[in-house]
């Protein structure tokens, strides 16, 4: 249990961060997780993609899907508490899915955001 500044008003952690008594949101870590199709298609991925919920598991919080040109055919921008819970979304979800030839997951530190 932690106690305020006052030492007599009991404050209880629940995941978030205190700071002089004050809730303070833990940052969620972002991450892009490139996934190359294999010859059978991206027909089942995409379909998948349609089909998840922007919370797909405890602890991942999906934010942006993409199709993409060159080595990648997908990128899944998401989010994440911890990062077993990011390697459990990308070895559980994403590449059991058909056709899913391989995956690659960076985890990202934004600089700047515009607009």
């Amino acid at each position: 249990m932690l106690l305020s500044l006052d030492s007599h008003i009991p404050l209880k952690q629940i995941s978030k961060v205190y700071f002089l008594g004050v809730f303070l949101e833990k940052p969620k870590q972002k991450y892009y997780c490139f996934v190359k199709i294999g010859s059978a298609g991206s027909g089942d991925l995409y379909s998948e993609i349609m089909n998840w919920t922007e919370s797909p598991m405890k602890g991942v919080k999906l934010v942006e899907a993409s199709q993409a040109f060159g080595k990648w055919d997908f990128v899944i921008f998401f989010e994440s508490d911890t990062n077993e819970n990011a390697l459990h979304f990308v070895g559980d979800i994403v590449r059991p899915i058909k056709g899913v030839f391989a995956t690659r997951t960076i985890p990202v530190a934004p600089l700047r955001k515009w607009a």
